[in-house]
């Protein structure tokens, strides 16, 4: 809980509201008004437009690339084309939330 917290904080920067973000959104689903169809798209626009480039060192291990710079590179890794789903779907009105996976340790 406290790690999840602190990493959120230290995104903060990266979950506020992008307008090229909203731009793009609006582009991409203008037509569209139900809710399951403009997730589809935007979902699929990302799996068909960006490539995924793993980043597993440094500082950008943790910490994503702006939304403008992932939408320039159409390139991203996962945090980055989270922020960027976030974003779009924000965009739109859609709620959408990070999650943090902890993959090294047992649960049970």
């Amino acid at each position: 809980d406290a790690l999840g917290k602190d990493y959120l904080k230290r995104l903060e920067e990266f979950l506020k509201p992008d307008p090229l973000a909203a731009q793009t959104a609006n582009e991409l689903t203008a037509d569209l008004s139900a809710p399951n169809e403009i997730i589809s798209t935007l979902t699929r626009y990302i799996q068909d437009k960006y490539a995924y480039r793993g980043v597993l060192f440094g500082v950008r291990a943790q910490i994503p690339n702006s939304v403008p710079f992932i939408l320039n590179s159409k390139s991203g890794d996962c945090k980055d084309l989270s922020i960027l789903l976030r974003q779009l779907l924000l965009a739109r009105g859609i709620e959408a939330n990070l999650v943090l996976v902890n993959t090294r340790a047992w649960l049970f």
